[in-house]
């Protein structure tokens, strides 16, 4: 593959963290991919952690990377696929949500915490938005407001708080 300068950085560089920051389309699954397999040559895949934004993209990398391991001549790479299944290569929410659960008892929660549905979440934002305003309607201040800031209802105040 032809590497763009930046992303031949972000596969080469050694001696600390990254982040690949780019837009849809750019190739930064594709990179990460690379770094991976490249770096299988001094660690073992167990000792990553590789986040993506999406389920799709971690996906891709794992199958990537199992393809490249499975396709490799180099015996120290193939030892990693026994860890590959149980390897850090997942979305940042899911990684989070791993750690909270290990150390709930410290973090003195409930280890059967989960990710809110998004739906559900807007549904509640909306109905706290819905109380708060309505609240706020016995505040003659709030009304000045409105009147000075918005035509015939509080229609775009609701859209800029959510």
């Amino acid at each position: 593959m032809n590497w763009t300068t930046e992303q031949l950085e972000a596969i080469t560089k050694h001696g600390s963290s990254i982040i690949v920051s780019a837009g849809a389309g750019s190739g930064k699954t594709a990179v990460l991919t690379e770094r991976t397999i490249r770096n299988l040559k001094n660690f073992d895949i167990d000792k990553m952690i590789i986040l993506t934004f999406t389920k799709a993209a971690a996906f891709s990398m794992k199958s990537k990377i199992k393809k490249a391991i499975k396709e490799s001549n180099d015996e120290s790479l193939k030892k990693n696929l026994k860890y590959l299944e149980s390897a850090s290569i997942c979305t940042f929410d899911s990684f989070s949500l791993d750690l909270v659960k290990k150390y709930s008892d410290l973090l003195n929660i409930s280890p059967d915490i989960e990710i809110a549905d998004s739906v559900l979440v807007s549904s509640v934002k909306k109905e706290i938005i819905d109380e708060v305003i309505l609240e706020f309607y016995n505040d003659q201040m709030f009304l000045d407001f409105l009147d000075t800031y918005t035509v015939k209802d509080d229609k775009s105040i609701r859209k800029d708080i959510e």
